[in-house]
């Protein structure tokens, strides 16, 4: 049953006749899926956060390897504001 639909017969019932228990089983099969669904995705959410970290790293391993300073924040030191500033004077 779609929880929207249950809310909209309970807007439109009349006070006397209101059934609950239909709202709370709607929204308990619906807890019921979403949990399943998200055991599901478990896994697969691990396997691309650890691709992720794995390309992340090798590449940054090849950016360093190819990098023309080997300390790690020197590498762009002629693009520096203070430089840029000494060779326009």
């Amino acid at each position: 049953m779609d929880i929207d639909k249950a809310l909209a017969r309970l807007a439109d019932a009349p006070l006397n006749d209101i059934d609950l228990s239909l709202v709370e089983t709607g929204v308990m099969s619906g807890l019921a899926q979403m949990t399943s669904v998200v055991r599901l995705q478990t896994p697969i959410r691990f396997g691309a956060i650890a691709a992720a970290m794995i390309v992340g790293i090798s590449l940054g391993g090849v950016a360093v390897a190819n990098s023309q300073s080997s300390a790690p924040l020197v590498s762009g030191a002629h693009l520096a504001p203070s430089a840029l500033l000494v060779s326009a004077q």
